[in-house]
């Protein structure tokens, strides 16, 4: 006899005349038809044999589930929103929303972003945003911010396939108020922001995948194709997709794996266009950063394990949100909340690899491979982001490891909720303590940006269209959060004003020209009218001059020591000192950690 149990049947296993059968529940955990327990595949899909017991505790009603999502997503959007426009100071992000701004007026339809290996989707979104919202400079930030929510919800997924709804919630929570992805991936507006969104998604449709559903293959290679045309690390995650479709080779029709792996390069079709008519360029440019990343530390076997080192460290600050500034690295190693994230952390990957699944061991393994090969940079602001893909995945794993803790602990289901709840809870404040704290060390980035917006003012409301805006490129020694400077930051402004604005390399002596990195310096904002002797005309090059009409803006940086000339707007840059991947190491107390 050979028929299915009845849907209402708890029991984990069934025997029939050929054997012993494994029980395999639908998404929404119904149980349904039977399906053997071995298969190639058994090491890569969920273990259905065990997940119901896996996932046997805190089960809250649907309807339940969606409203604290939703409160969470609600909650997480105040916070992230919360100085938005202000911290971190622009940083070379703007040279992305640059490119989105020309393509909002028609200027341009690129197939690639900055660099060549990563595409236009990005530009794209946020010029589309331009469209829709108008010109505002904090547009583009805006437009990350949704996107880290999204990126919530989905980790809310990655983690209920994983192991049930309460590690989804416990996982959507500790990304919800985890200081990296408020400072950085939900705020700062690069294309790296929306690869955490994609990267979830793969990894939470490939198990569905390795349980024979073609559909959730197919898609899953488009959410790679998007991941890797947001950045190339991306591609990281290709081992995993090689091995679920390798194991289970014959689970699904021809079509699926083929129609995953169509999607997967039309989703990134745009960048190896470019790069096959451009000679490769992509490829250049990140290998001339990845030796630029490398640069000072070091070659060879030092290398990797300086980097491999900085990785371990990054991660465990990212997994229980230390985003606060320290003296070193054993002011964190040696914090208990740091040990205690870690550890659940290490709990939740080993049983997710013995009870469920073994790809979410392949994705951590080989993205930090990847990681520790081609990247040197692990400064938390703002190259956190190149472990943001995986923070998700990590954060759903912690969640993990806590319910596993819990059900260790105790085996009463009251008294399971309430260490569940505890350690949730102190993780989740914890984070919350370290993200104020760390706010409260952004003072020079507030004074910048207001400065910067202090200088922006009479080029916008006094200058008439005809007068054209000179930039001074010693701005660009002027150094602001995570990669910027101020000659970037007015160059944006200005271009969102769509004020004529060109950059001048104005005469000055050697000792004018040196910019003392860890000093207060100036920027002046004077309004020159040519032919009346002011000495400012001397210092613009001949070359530059001709074709000047009668009034023009110069921008300029200005020594402390230096006259501040009359009826000219000043403002005082004050350089970032602690915990920017720019911080100048010789000021002071100055730590790029």
């Amino acid at each position: 006899m050979h028929g299915y149990p009845r849907p209402g049947l708890k029991r984990a296993e069934w025997t029939s005349l050929n054997g012993p059968w494994q029980l395999a529940p639908d998404p929404e955990l119904r149980w349904s038809a039977p399906l053997e327990a071995a298969t190639a595949g058994a090491n890569l899909a969920p273990r259905q044999g065990r997940e119901r017991r896996w996932r046997a505790g805190l089960l809250p009603a649907p309807s339940f589930q969606l409203m604290l999502l939703g409160g969470l997503i609600l909650g997480a959007a105040v916070l992230r929103f919360r100085d938005i426009a202000v911290v971190p100071t622009w940083t070379d992000e703007v040279r992305e929303s640059t490119i989105a701004l020309d393509i909002a007026f028609g200027r341009a339809l690129p197939l690639v972003n900055v660099h060549a290996y990563i595409g236009a989707l990005w530009n794209y979104l946020v010029a589309g945003a331009f469209g829709l919202f108008g010109l505002g400079p904090d547009v583009p930030r805006l437009v990350a911010l949704v996107f880290g929510l999204c990126t919530i919800g989905a980790t809310f997924l990655l983690g209920r396939q994983l192991a049930g709804p309460a590690v989804g919630l416990i996982g959507a929570t500790l990304l919800g108020v985890s200081g990296a992805d408020v400072l950085v991936s939900s705020r700062i507006a690069y294309s790296h922001s929306l690869t955490p969104l994609f990267t979830t998604l793969a990894v939470w449709l490939l198990p569905r995948a390795a349980r024979g559903s073609g559909p959730s293959l197919a898609l899953a290679g488009l959410s790679l194709g998007l991941a890797i045309q947001t950045h190339v690390t991306a591609v990281a995650l290709l081992p995993a997709f090689a091995a679920v479709v390798l194991a289970r080779p014959r689970t699904w029709p021809r079509r699926w794996p083929i129609l995953g792996a169509v999607l997967g390069l039309a989703a990134y079709a745009n960048v190896l266009l470019f790069n096959l008519s451009d000679r490769l360029r992509g490829l250049r440019q990140g290998l001339g950063a990845a030796d630029l990343y490398a640069e000072g530390r070091g070659g060879g076997l030092d290398l990797i394990l300086a980097n491999a080192r900085d990785l371990l460290l990054l991660q465990a600050r990212l997994l229980s949100g230390a985003v606060d500034v320290r003296g070193g690295a054993l002011d964190y190693l040696l914090d208990p909340l740091v040990v205690l994230s870690v550890g659940l952390f290490l709990l939740g990957l080993v049983g997710a690899t013995h009870r469920v699944s073994r790809l979410p061991l392949l994705v951590l393994a080989s993205f930090s491979i990847l990681l520790i090969l081609v990247n040197g940079k692990y400064e938390l602001m703002p190259n956190a982001r190149f472990l943001m893909p995986v923070l998700p995945l990590s954060l759903a794993l912690v969640g993990l490891g806590i319910m596993d803790c819990a059900r260790r602990l105790t085996a009463h289901g009251l008294g399971r909720a309430i260490v569940t709840a505890c350690l949730a809870g102190v993780l989740s404040l914890a984070s919350l303590a370290r993200l104020e704290s760390r706010m409260t060390d952004f003072e020079a980035s507030r004074a910048n940006s207001a400065a910067l917006s202090t200088a922006a003012e009479p080029l916008l409301a006094i200058r008439e269209p005809s007068e054209p805006v000179l930039l001074d490129q010693g701005l660009r020694q002027l150094s602001l959060d995570g990669g910027g400077h101020v000659h970037m930051a007015l160059l944006y402004r200005l271009r969102l004003a769509q004020a004529p604005v060109a950059s001048v390399e104005l005469r000055r002596t050697a000792e004018q020209a040196r910019v003392d990195q860890c000093a207060n310096h100036r920027v002046v904002v004077q309004r020159l009218r040519r032919g009346t002797s002011d000495p400012l005309e001397r210092l613009i090059p001949d070359a530059q001059a001709r074709g000047l009409p009668a009034a023009v803006w110069v921008v300029r940086a200005v020594r402390p020591d230096e006259p501040t000339p009359a009826g000219a707007t000043t403002v005082v840059h004050r350089p970032p000192v602690d915990g920017f991947s720019l911080a100048a190491a010789a000021c002071g107390a100055g730590r790029r950690i």
